[in-house]
């Protein structure tokens, strides 16, 4: 028949064949999760310098401050970015020193590419200087933006040393952020200690 450009006889089977594919919601699905990985990746192309504010929190106890030079790496779905000396801090008027001394709260302005959401930040110093062990309590980290969904800031507990000797003895940490249940768990405990300490007193 095909020598012959005669039309082939219809497969009686086919009329008992059932296709099998994606129905249209699951098509549907996977067009918006291509097209939002197509997003992410022209985001991790377009990268701009942006301005971030980190706070980090000193431990009050003695001898908690840090002489070292420290730095934060910023890690984010749009990709990594650091490390980044942590330096013209503003705390109050201080300068640097004043900055990671026992008990402050050091702000500095950092310089970094957008790294988008972030995932986790690494917290460390070079162990420089006369006293370098480093009682870090807590850090947060906002993008200073306009757009709504740049300023949402980002929290990270720590409570304990960076030091080459103390706590888990390492100079550089890795944290991840609090979450909304975890960080109303810690307002919560913040303020049941301070009712107990007026009681006390």
């Amino acid at each position: 028949r095909r020598l012959a450009n005669i039309p082939e006889l219809p497969d009686a089977k086919k009329k008992h064949e059932v296709r099998v594919g994606l129905t249209p919601k699951a098509t549907s699905q996977r067009q918006r999760e291509a097209a939002a990985a197509k997003a992410l990746e022209e985001k991790k192309k377009d990268r701009q310098m942006v301005i971030y504010e980190v706070t980090c929190r000193t431990a009050a106890e003695s001898g908690a401050g840090t002489s070292a030079n420290c730095w934060i790496t910023l890690k984010g779905d749009y990709g990594d970015f650091g490390p980044c000396p942590l330096e013209k801090a503003t705390e109050d008027g201080g300068g640097i020193d004043d900055a990671f001394a026992e008990g402050a709260k050091g702000i500095f302005d950092v310089a970094a590419r957008d790294v988008g959401p972030l995932r986790s930040i690494v917290m460390g110093h070079d162990n420089g200087g006369s006293s370098p062990d480093w009682y870090l309590t807590s850090v947060t980290v906002r993008k200073l933006r306009t757009e709504k969904e740049d300023a949402k800031g980002y929290d990270f507990y720590f409570d304990s040393w960076i030091s080459a000797s103390r706590g888990q003895e390492a100079l550089q940490v890795e944290l991840f952020p609090l979450s909304q249940a975890q960080r109303e768990k810690m307002v919560a405990s913040k303020g049941k200690a301070g009712a107990d300490a007026k009681v006390k007193t």
